[in-house]
C-alpha cells in the first residue's frame, strides 16, 4: 500500500505480496550490503537464518559448543541469537557473525495501535489477515518511528554484527 502522507485519509492500495517481496529484497540488499565475509577472508558468506537454540543439535549445548558446530559447519553468520551475549561472545570468538532480526512490517498489535497502518485492499476494505501475517504501511510516520526506535534500541543494548 502506498500512503500519501499530505492526505492523511488518502491511500492506495498495493498487494501485500509485492510489499512482503519489497521488505526480503530491501532485507536481502542489506545483508549483502554488509560485507559478510568469512573472518574477513574476502570468502562468501555462509549464513543460517532463524537460528533456534531449541533444535535438538543446539539443544542443553554450552554456548561455545554450539559455535564449535557452527564452525564446523563453515557458517559465518548466524540470523538470530543475539539475545543470549554468551553466545554472541562464543561465536564472535570464531569469527562468526551475528545478525538480528527485526519485523519492521507485520504486526497485529500495530493493527490495534495504529488502525490506519492496516493496508486496504483492492475493494477498498482493509486488509484481512494472511496466517502469520498482518501487513502495515512502513511509511505512515507512526509506524516508521517505532520502526526506527526498535532497532535503536537494539543496536544499543545487543552486540550484533548487523540488523
Amino acid at each position: 500500500m502506498l500512503y500519501d502522507g499530505r492526505k492523511e485519509q488518502t491511500r492506495i492500495t498495493m498487494p501485500s505480496t509485492i510489499i512482503t517481496l519489497l521488505a526480503t529484497a530491501f532485507i536481502l540488499m542489506g545483508v549483502l550490503a554488509g560485507d559478510v565475509h568469512a573472518q574477513g577472508a574476502g570468502l562468501p558468506a555462509r549464513a543460517l537464518y532463524g537460528l533456534s537454540l531449541k533444535e535438538e543439535v543446539f539443544r542443553g549445548k554450552p554456548p561455545g559448543q554450539i559455535a564449535q558446530t557452527l564452525e564446523q559447519w563453515r557458517v559465518t553468520a548466524i540470523f538470530g541469537g543475539y539475545k543470549d551475549s554468551s553466545l554472541v561472545a562464543a561465536l564472535h570468538a570464531r569469527g562468526i557473525q551475528v545478525f538480528a532480526e527485526v519485523g519492521l512490517f507485520v504486526g497485529k498489535n500495530y493493527w490495534k495501535r495504529y488502525p490506519h497502518s492496516r493496508p486496504i485492499v483492492s475493494t477498498g476494505k482493509p486488509m484481512a489477515p494472511e496466517g502469520w501475517y498482518y501487513g502495515v504501511n512502513p511509511v505512515i510516520p507512526e509506524i516508521r518511528q517505532h520502526n526506527l526506535e526498535k532497532v535503536r534500541r537494539l543496536i544499543e543494548r545487543s552486540p550484533v554484527d548487523g540488523v
